[in-house]
């Protein structure tokens, strides 16, 4: 699966933990990571930033909404240890809020957001790890 790294090089703060890495997009799955180096060419650990609702008619027309790329359309978990993440990541440039809801029995928050791509470049794909 395509990677597109997204933002090199960065610290994502959360609640009880801030993590350097570079945060990728996987479009096939919807998905963004941060890819934790363990050397300068080679990732060590991937922390799963985003997550994935069962209401995907909801995440559709919220991209319909705001004519976001459907493709580049993430749902971010933004509670217990992931409190603020959605916040960190507008913070970073690397996503664009959509729209912010709860889902599931708990009234879970969560954010639906657009990943925002640099400019394009051969260097911004990268070989899967996932």
């Amino acid at each position: 699966m395509e990677q597109i790294i997204v933002q090199e090089r960065v610290t994502v703060r959360m609640p009880a933990v801030a993590l350097f890495g570079d945060i990728v997009h996987v479009p096939e799955e919807q998905m963004l990571l941060l890819n934790m180096p363990e050397t300068a060419d080679q990732y060590a650990d991937s922390e799963v930033l985003t997550t994935v609702i069962k209401d995907t008619a909801l995440v559709a027309q919220e991209a319909s909404t705001a004519r976001a790329d459907l493709q580049r359309v993430v749902t971010i978990k933004d509670y217990s240890e992931h409190s603020g993440l959605a916040e960190e990541l507008v913070r970073l440039g690397a996503i664009r809020k959509l729209a912010e809801c709860s889902t599931g029995p708990l009234g879970s928050a969560i954010v639906i957001a657009e990943v925002l791509y640099p400019e394009a470049s051969p260097e911004t794909r990268v070989p899967s790890t996932v």
